[in-house]
């Protein structure tokens, strides 16, 4: 009776210690690990309780704020591979390098991108190029574990690019990236490219836009963080992969100085300089490039004399996946304009300077997921 005892004392303490260290703790209203928003404290509303929202809500508040949440969840995910489970949260833990088991496409959701873009294309008739970049699971496989089943995101890729009409020029990105599948050209703990990875896909896209892109021999790479976990990472929360190192490409051929105009929808901010290095502090590190998502930022190319512009103009519709690129096109073009659908609220054009028929070129760059499983392009 007396270890009964115990166990029942014991388990009232935890009743009352738990929802007290909950009440007492201080709360985070952002995860830099995990980089999201976490959830507010549940609304007690008739409407809520009728429709079990508060519950929900309540569940996911709980497991938002737990007392020492990272920690335990990191030794939840080392148990789990440890007893042979070779996926966490929708992750998968490879050859020193953790992958994305991406859920299968939304048809909805393509059907609706698609249409926005060639509607898109159509209305403003201006040349228009579209690059959709595929998951590091899908260009080096030979990394992941043996029993990973991964979608054929190549045929998809075809498969979208075929909607478009034929004002849209469709980069290969794909292939060029399965060329160079054993180089470094995705981040081991992030969904990103690296920086190699984004001078491929310049490579590739300037090539099509009709201009020659520089050699790689031509830029310097600046080595500017060793210890870097993305997202992929932050979902797994297993710590055995190596962390991630970012560069920085210079161009020893050209140097130009720019001008970056950040509108993040009530003020704008201006710097000179694309590479906003305070983040490599941080935990989201790839955010030195540009910083984080923001519904409009206007890149421009600081010319005089001794320093002649290109006279060329390009508007980027995009994802993060444009962020790393950038540097590059600004080799090419005297201004650029980055806008992100998921921040603009349906009014894109109030962000943007000038008109859309001032620029000479339209570039839709997106990762797969943002066509395949989201509606970001179908917000034009």
């Amino acid at each position: 009776m007396k270890g009964k005892h115990i166990s029942a004392i014991l388990f009232f303490l935890f009743l009352l210690i738990f929802p007290l260290c909950l009440l007492l703790f201080p709360k985070e209203s952002f995860s830099e690990n995990e980089n999201r928003l976490l959830a507010e404290p549940p609304q007690l509303t008739l409407r809520n309780l009728v429709s079990t929202k508060f519950m929900t809500d309540t569940e996911d508040y709980i497991s938002d704020h737990f007392i020492y949440r990272d920690l335990w969840v990191s030794a939840k995910s080392r148990m789990e591979f440890l007893t042979g489970k070779r996926e966490l949260n929708r992750v998968f833990v490879g050859k020193d390098a953790l992958f994305e088991n991406l859920d299968r496409p939304n048809d909805r959701y393509v059907r609706l991108n698609a249409s926005a873009i060639s509607d898109f294309v159509e209305r403003v008739g201006k040349p228009s190029y579209l690059m959709v970049v595929p998951t590091s699971a899908a260009i080096q496989g030979n990394r992941l574990p043996t029993f990973a089943g991964v979608w054929d995101q190549k045929a998809f890729i075809d498969s979208f690019y075929s909607k478009m009409p034929q004002q849209v020029k469709c980069v290969d990105i794909y292939s060029a990236f399965l060329g160079a599948a054993n180089e470094y050209i995705y981040y081991r703990t992030d969904h990103h490219w690296t920086s190699l990875g984004a001078y491929y896909a310049y490579n590739s896209v300037i090539t099509e836009m009709g201009q020659k892109p520089y050699a790689k021999n031509q830029f310097n790479i600046e080595h500017v963080s060793y210890d870097f976990n993305g997202t992929y990472f932050s979902k797994a929360k297993f710590e055995g992969i190596t962390p991630d190192s970012i560069d920085y490409y210079h161009c020893t051929a050209l140097e130009r100085e720019v001008e970056v105009a950040v509108n993040n929808g009530k003020n704008v901010q201006k710097f000179n300089t694309p590479y906003f290095r305070e983040y490599l502090t941080q935990k989201d590190k790839y955010a030195s490039f540009l910083g984080p998502n923001q519904p409009v930022v206007t890149v421009t190319a600081v010319t005089d004399e001794t320093h002649p512009g290109t006279g060329k103009s390009l508007l980027i519709f995009k994802d993060s996946f444009a962020h790393s690129l950038l540097p590059f096109l600004t080799l090419h073009y005297d201004k650029i304009t980055l806008v992100d659908l998921r921040y603009t609220k349906n009014n894109y054009e109030n962000y943007i300077s000038g008109d859309i028929s001032d620029y000479d070129q339209i570039l839709f760059l997106y990762g797969i997921s943002s066509v395949a499983n989201a509606n970001d392009p179908s917000m034009l």
